[in-house]
């Protein structure tokens, strides 16, 4: 073959790989707004700031459950990547891969007998802040259901496994464990026309699939065409 001929079938072996190349993680961001602040934000961070969060899921990770407590998923090295910013006061904060996720579907309070959900993502090493303290240890966001009386349940989430869709929460904040201790921000989802507040995409290698996709039938005709004119 010529050297035409092989880059032209070289693009449908890319092609094809990249079908085959499996979808790993998929991020989800939400657009809120920052309804109280404690500890570090408080004074920085005003009521009605708005907040950027995003967090990046592992579809691969492993799954644990307690047996005494089997509404409840552990999700080890499951948060590959965990967001939080405030863009009106310049402030952001980042942390790495290996985080955690916790799930707990129909949870009981022991002190009132009431029924939520509660799902807490937790970020790995703190790759980069500005937060106006010395030094970040952790970062957390944590979504909370609503209370319910039993037998009424609540429907955040439906079962205990790692959610791969919006959330929408009642009770939601996010923590920051930071040298001088723990400090939270309340806040609620944000409701856009477009997304509805919340973004939910798939990882970058999920993108070059569809484009391989949408492009193959084209590749494929185009390269037989080319094999034809010189044979």
């Amino acid at each position: 073959m010529r050297g035409d001929q092989l880059r032209n079938v070289g693009c449908v072996l890319v092609a094809i790989s990249a079908l085959a190349t499996p979808v790993w993680a998929d991020t989800i961001s939400y657009h809120t707004a920052v309804t109280f602040s404690h500890g570090i934000f408080e004074g920085i961070v005003p009521r009605g700031a708005p907040m950027e969060i995003s967090y990046t899921l592992e579809r691969s990770a492993d799954h644990d459950t307690l047996p005494e407590a089997p509404e409840t998923g552990f999700f080890p090295a499951s948060v590959t990547n965990l967001t939080v910013s405030f863009p009106s006061v310049g402030l952001s904060v980042n942390a790495g891969r290996s985080g955690s996720t916790s799930t707990n579907n129909n949870v009981v309070d022991q002190t009132t007998g009431r029924v939520s959900d509660q799902v807490t993502f937790t970020g790995g090493p703190i790759m980069s802040s500005n937060l106006p303290i010395d030094e970040t240890f952790e970062i957390s966001v944590v979504f909370l259901s609503e209370f319910v009386d039993p037998p009424a349940e609540p429907f955040m989430i439906d079962s205990d496994e790692l959610p791969f869709f919006r959330l929408s929460p009642n009770d939601p904040f996010v923590l920051v464990e930071t040298a001088s201790g723990l400090s939270s921000v309340q806040f609620t989802v944000l409701n856009f026309p477009s997304d509805d507040g919340c973004t939910i995409r798939a990882s970058d290698r999920t993108g070059k699939i569809g484009a391989w996709m949408l492009l193959l039938p084209a590749l494929m005709l185009w390269s037989a065409g080319r094999l034809s004119r010189h044979v």
